[in-house]
């Protein structure tokens, strides 16, 4: 059932401001009730998305603790500043600890990204280190 509910709750076109506002607060409280079953079938269906619902996943990630870190990694390495991103967002405030072998692909998003956000790919690579 929560699997359902997070799938139809994430991939669905939502307003950006209703997303922020509303809807990514919603996804945080089902994801926060996954259980390792779960995740695993987060890990295995999320790649099928579409950009926009991964994106809007990576925001509902975000805060989800070491559960949640594989599919955001998995997420850094994405060609899609539009996916990798936002994951890097939902990463950087937590504990993870980095993985130096992402290094490439933070070192691509922070020169694909507004100036203003490479400081989020640069943190993310120190910890790698």
């Amino acid at each position: 059932m929560i699997r359902d509910d997070l799938e139809r709750l994430i991939c669905r076109d939502h307003h950006p401001d209703y997303w922020a506002d509303d809807v990514v607060e919603r996804a945080a409280e089902l994801v926060a009730k996954l259980e390792p079953a779960d995740w695993t079938w987060l890990a295995e269906v999320w790649p099928s998305w579409p950009a926009g619902y991964q994106r809007q996943l990576a925001d509902a990630l975000a805060g989800s603790g070491p559960a949640g870190w594989p599919i955001l990694t998995a997420m850094l390495r994405s060609a899609d500043a539009e996916v990798a991103m936002p994951a890097a967002e939902a990463l950087q405030p937590s504990a993870w600890p980095g993985d130096p072998a992402l290094e490439p692909d933070l070192r691509r998003l922070r020169e694909l990204v507004e100036p203003e956000l490479a400081d989020i790919p640069d943190d993310l690579i120190r910890r790698g280190r």
